[in-house]
């Protein structure tokens, strides 16, 4: 159950489409079946309470999917978003939606003091209940959905990598003259291109992962990705892969797809790369035209 929670899961990457997804699915569902007693007020009444719920619809979920990863970056940090935390941020967002709605309730309905507890539990319950199904299932559907999709797509570019890998780069003689490689303090390292692995934002540093013959060795500058990504411009193998990370594409040896994009697997390393849904057009670009 654990390693289950623990899966990458897709990111949202349109936190507004989902606010006015939401706020008018509420609207038109409370508009229709009119649940809650709401058809027994009077119209005008009546239309004021629906759009009071579909507005605390809409300030919840822009809560959730706007403000909340600002204030808590690590958590909602796209490259370790996962099930447990999607699950966790729906009930959140339920129960968010399920305290406004009590809120509101309360502004424009006379009741008794001694009700306050009961009606607002009431709410929460009735709330978190009718909306974890249908938001757990569409989060397993379009989970499914994209990773088949990614699934499809690294299948495709291993294909490519398997009538390639007996002519990848590192078997033939240099193309290139060594390059020196600085950032910014006196400290650099000389390598050929050919041979860097892939590049790894750590704080103010990059880490520059290379081999060495058949060594693996790692050299830390001061520097920005940024940085790196100019100086390497003239080498189109060398591309940026995640907002962290940069990949030399003709070292990779195997591309697994998943719920956020890829994870490549390249020569003599045991970990992987990790290719965010932003670049994975691009990835598939370079390895279709790298050979």
């Amino acid at each position: 159950m654990i390693s289950f929670l623990q899966q990458p899961a897709p990111v949202n990457r349109k936190p507004w489409m989902v606010v006015c997804v939401a706020s008018l699915l509420v609207f038109f569902l409370l508009a229709i079946f009119q649940p809650f007693g709401l058809a027994n007020l009077k119209a005008g009444f009546k239309w004021l309470a629906i759009g009071g719920f579909a507005l605390v619809t809409a300030l919840a979920t822009s809560m959730v999917g706007l403000v909340f990863p600002r204030f808590f970056p690590t958590f909602y940090a796209p490259s370790h978003w996962t099930i447990g935390k999607s699950l966790i941020n729906n009930l959140i967002l339920l129960f968010i939606i399920g305290l406004g709605n009590f809120v509101w309730d309360w502004s424009l309905t006379n009741r008794a003091p001694h009700t306050f507890l009961s009606v607002g539990l009431s709410y929460l319950f009735i709330t978190v209940l009718v909306g974890l199904i249908p938001s757990v299932v569409s989060m397993f559907i379009i989970q499914n959905a994209v990773l088949k999709q990614h699934l499809k797509e690294a299948q495709a570019m291993n294909k490519g990598l398997m009538q390639r890998l007996n002519h990848t780069e590192m078997m033939h003689p240099k193309e290139t003259d060594p390059l020196l490689l600085s950032g910014n303090t006196k400290d650099c390292v000389e390598l050929y291109p050919e041979d860097i692995l892939y590049l790894e934002v750590s704080g103010n540093y990059v880490k520059i992962n290379y081999r060495q013959g058949d060594v693996c060795k790692q050299k830390q500058l001061r520097a920005t990705i940024g940085q790196m990504e100019k100086a390497l411009e003239a080498f189109p193998y060398i591309v940026r892969c995640h907002r962290a990370f940069m990949v030399n594409i003709r070292q990779v040896i195997n591309v697994e797809g998943n719920s956020q994009g890829f994870q490549l697997s390249l020569s003599c390393l045991k970990e992987e790369v990790p290719v965010s849904r932003t670049y994975t057009t691009l990835i598939r670009e370079k390895m279709n035209q790298i050979r």
